[in-house]
């Protein structure tokens, strides 16, 4: 690491070379990253969450585009080549919702903050992805070595058990199951500043709210620090992204996506949707559209398959099929029926749900090839009701008339009741109610798949013999 005494030698000697590797080392970005100064009355406090040394752990609640992941990686890329390892091959956790968020962790964030030069060597989880299992950085005289260990929430609380981690960074909404068995993991050591947790809570957190709302309590204050930040004081952001971007979001998003605030759910899912302006008489869709299919199975309840077209930037729905008690052969039969010419490149893709890979693969062998789709059901919700609300006062998703089930569906998708009278309080439910939402179901594994970015390709460290496993698999 540059410290002041190398700055003053170099310049003290007129080091031609040194002066030159220094030049380069000050205008890297883990220099020449500068947090925001607080300004706590405006729900922003970047600064005090990078530099906060606090044994606990730091939470930042920020919204959408507010910094606060640049803020957390910045934390993580400084501690651990400031932090001495208290051992070789010591983990410090790096943990998000998918294998591919914490992916792009990597390649956006940390890749950029930590040199090749302090990396000793990378175990890729996925090579053509560019996904590391884990980045191994260069080992001291007593080699001992942290170990960026990158892992998904998905993979369960067990995969954390029996590790002795130096750290960790939770990305997104974590399970509280996951937070504690991670927190855990840090028993044989308590570094300030080893602790982070960065997310936009985009479902409802009670446990994680109650410490919030309690954070003056003493132990709670000893084990939880709060800061936030607000996407409007982001000033590398473009004053038309943020206008369209805001304009585009559910009303009941707007604080959560803003400045972090706790998500609240209930009632009707799409408060957007308006009978009197999303549903249209059919007409003949324009030959330059893009055709998609969305595809629910049906076992104990209707088979669905939606078909959809993408004209300039506006979706229609424009055909439907629902079927039920029905076999897959019936339902592929059906399906058929409709014109889906291959040869044309307008007829996009069809994504079915892979929770029935039988299914996937049968339909595959008939001649309707499927992809899976992006399940995530509370950013798919979130994603179809941008489009119900559209751009400018116009909307962007519509459906014609003769779609009867789907017209019916969205306007009875509803989130989960809760039982204000039960004697332990359930928390109001993220989840919609399971029970006739199959095309709200399709409706949403086109729109939100096909409204996904691929995630770019790191250009850095590469290895010679590049290793698939899984880090400690």
């Amino acid at each position: 690491m540059i410290d002041e005494l190398m700055i003053q030698n170099a310049i003290a000697t007129d080091d031609v070379e040194l002066l030159r590797d220094l030049d380069l080392y000050l205008n890297h970005p883990l220099y020449t990253f500068e947090p925001r100064p607080d300004k706590p009355n405006e729900y922003d406090e970047q600064f005090s969450f990078v530099n906060d040394k606090f044994t606990g752990v730091a939470v930042a609640l920020g919204g959408t585009a507010s910094g606060k992941t640049m803020a957390a990686a910045y934390k993580v890329a400084r501690f651990v080549l400031e932090t001495p390892a208290p051992r070789p091959l010591t983990p410090f956790l790096v943990c998000s919702q998918t294998f591919d968020m914490v992916g792009s962790i990597w390649q956006e964030k940390l890749c950029t903050l930590i040199d090749p030069d302090y990396i000793h060597s990378i175990r890729w989880r996925n090579v053509g992805r560019m996904w590391p299992a884990s980045v191994q950085l260069q080992p001291d005289e007593h080699g001992n070595s942290w170990v960026l260990d990158f892992r998904s929430y998905g993979e369960g609380r067990e995969q954390f058990q029996s590790i002795s981690a130096g750290g960790f960074w939770l990305d997104e909404l974590a399970p509280e199951e996951i937070i504690l068995e991670i927190w855990g993991r840090m028993r044989d050591y308590c570094y300030p500043g080893s602790k982070i947790y960065s997310l936009t809570p985009l479902a409802p957190a009670p446990e994680l709210e109650e410490r919030f709302a309690n954070q003056e309590d003493t132990e709670i204050a000893e084990n939880w620090k709060f800061y936030r930040l607000n996407t409007g004081l982001n000033t590398s952001l473009s004053d038309e992204w943020f206008k369209s971007y805001y304009a585009s979001l559910p009303k009941n998003m707007h604080q959560t996506r803003m400045i972090g605030a706790f998500a609240h759910f209930e009632g009707m899912i799409y408060n957007e949707f308006d009978e009197r302006i999303h549903v249209v008489d059919p007409f003949k869709i324009p030959k330059h559209a893009f055709h998609y299919r969305g595809i629910d199975w049906g076992w104990n309840h209707p088979a669905v398959c939606l078909w959809m077209a993408l004209v300039d930037k506006t979706w229609y729905v424009y055909n439907e099929l629902v079927m039920s008690e029905t076999f897959t052969e019936d339902f592929a039969d059906a399906i058929k029926e409709v014109n889906w010419d291959f040869s044309s490149p307008v007829y996009r893709g069809t994504y079915a749900d892979y929770a029935d890979p039988q299914a996937m693969a049968k339909f595959g062998r008939m001649g309707i090839p499927c992809s899976s789709p992006d399940k995530s059901v509370n950013l798919g919700i979130e994603s179809v009701a941008r489009k119900f609300k559209g751009s400018e006062g116009k909307p962007e998703l519509y459906i014609f008339r003769n779609c009867k089930k789907t017209i019916e569906q969205i306007k009875g998708y509803q989130r989960e009741k809760v039982n204000k009278n039960a004697m332990n309080l359930k928390p109001e439910s993220d989840q919609p109610l399971k029970y006739n939402d199959d095309t709200c179901d399709a409706l949403r594994y086109v729109i939100h798949t096909t409204s996904q970015t691929i995630t770019k390709p790191w250009k850095g460290v590469t290895v010679a013999k590049p290793n698939r496993r899984m880090f400690g698999g």
